[in-house]
């Protein structure tokens, strides 16, 4: 059988909808769409919905956080029955191609000590592991990395 694994753009609410999904990511449920929306403000955003075997299968948010040429990845998930599956890969290939189309220079995303599977491939993927921020319980670290984008060659016409 084959699988066919699908990116597409999508609306906040979209995504919303799918984040109360994840398990990981209970608390992030609780907050409104309009919460979200203030967070966000007017920076560059991008949503999407990866689709396998045209399933809703993972979301993604981002947004320009810092102004400083660096794109956000805010909120990442799969959902469990599609793990493994090569849809986190399809998004965050989606997101670095966009991201490097809108002339970012990297990307930055914070995850937790837990998430070990995140971290896993954010190891394969080149990523670089900028800071630990400790919490309570070391599960709960913090842990930020960046991915420095490949740089947009002009074409003369």
């Amino acid at each position: 059988m084959n699988v066919a694994i699908q990116v597409l753009s999508a609306s906040l609410r979209e995504v919303l909808a799918m984040v109360k999904e994840v398990d990981e990511f209970s608390e992030a449920a609780e907050r409104t769409e309009k919460e979200y929306l203030r967070k966000i403000g007017n920076a560059k955003s991008l949503c999407l919905i990866g689709y396998m075997n045209k399933k809703p299968a993972g979301f993604f948010m981002g947004y320009d956080r810092y102004g400083d040429g660096s794109f956000y990845c805010w909120r990442v998930g799969v959902l469990s029955a599609f793990r493994r599956k090569g849809i986190l890969r399809s998004m965050m290939q989606f997101v670095e191609q966009w991201a490097t189309d809108q002339d970012f220079r990297k990307l930055k995303l914070t995850t937790r000590n837990s998430r070990r599977s995140m971290l896993s491939y954010l190891i394969r993927e080149g990523y670089c592991f900028t800071e630990v921020v400790m919490k309570d319980e070391i599960e709960d670290y913090r842990i930020k990395a960046e991915k420095e984008l490949a740089i947009k060659l002009l074409r003369k016409s």
